[in-house]
């Protein structure tokens, strides 16, 4: 039965990779405005977390924000299908000025390890497609819970020559490994870790439980951090990369100090395109002891 559904979603998920970009992204941005009208968990979720995030925008542009957000959740969907599945090289078509990029990313690096922190923001798989090509690099993945729909994942991320290991403790060691011989690590940080790999700091000014795995890599490593992620251009025209340097206070001794600095450049890179991040998954569902749920609609 496994074979049976991993041929089935490969099938049906190449079958959509022929889709032109433009009618990709319009066909997931229609499903997002359904979801958006339906007003489901995504919607209430998306609601609650813009609510709690963005207090200073009004009720008005509050709701128009949760809409597009969820328009821009349906786009990712099937761009991701169309990154897995067709050529490498088309999908980096996507990409101007390629090389202007890895220029960059060389010179934040300064020739040493590097850890791109890349945030649910636009296309990560994007990002990870152009990592791949261009530098050695390593990325640690939540396995999804069909495992018909991993091997399809791990083998599409691994197109263009990243290595992906789950996050376990092979893969964390992975992670060390890799940085000490000066690649790059990648590294989405704004899903909840479990209470022993995390630590409550401000996200949004919300106390949040934030991965400390980030932190103790980039103390041990010395390794640069940088923030990444591939911004969704209109009119389907693709995407452009933006790296921006840690602030230097993830670096600190101090582990809530550096879980912070991590935070707050997960929130700059957001404030950039707030329309582009996944505001549908429960960021604060664990709460300090003695806090109110979040999430109790």
């Amino acid at each position: 039965m496994s074979q049976l559904k991993a041929f089935t979603l490969y099938i049906l998920f190449k079958t959509l990779s022929f889709l032109p970009l433009s009618w990709a992204q319009g066909i997931g941005g229609f499903l997002g405005r359904c979801t958006w009208r339906l007003q489901g968990r995504d919607a209430r979720i998306t609601r609650r977390n813009i609510e709690l995030c963005l207090p200073e925008l009004s009720a008005q542009d509050r709701e128009a924000l949760a809409q597009q957000s969820l328009v821009e959740t349906g786009k990712l969907g099937f761009e991701m299908v169309k990154l897995w599945m067709q050529p490498a090289e088309t999908s980096l078509g996507y990409l101007p000025h390629i090389q202007a990029h890895v220029a960059e990313l060389t010179r934040l690096a300064d020739g040493r390890g590097v850890i791109v922190v890349a945030p649910h923001l636009s296309n990560w798989e994007m990002l990870n497609l152009f990592l791949g090509r261009n530098f050695q690099t390593s990325v640690l993945y939540q396995p999804p819970k069909l495992p018909a729909l991993e091997r399809i994942m791990s083998i599409a991320r691994e197109k263009t020559g990243s290595k992906v290991f789950p996050t376990n403790r092979k893969g964390v060691a992975a992670m060390f490994n890799a940085l000490r011989r000066g690649e790059c690590a990648g590294i989405l940080p704004d899903q909840e870790p479990e209470l022993e790999g995390g630590v409550f700091v401000p996200f949004f000014g919300i106390e949040a439980l934030t991965m400390t795995l980030v932190s103790k890599l980039a103390r041990k490593t010395e390794a640069a951090v940088v923030f990444g992620y591939a911004r969704r251009l209109p009119a389907a025209e693709g995407f452009e990369l933006v790296f921006k340097l840690a602030d230097p206070a993830i670096y600190s001794e101090d582990l809530a100090e550096s879980v912070t600095a991590l935070n707050a450049g997960v929130e700059a890179c957001v404030r950039e395109v707030p329309a582009q991040y996944q505001w549908e998954y429960k960021r604060f569902r664990k709460v300090p002891q003695g806090r109110s749920d979040h999430y109790s609609f």
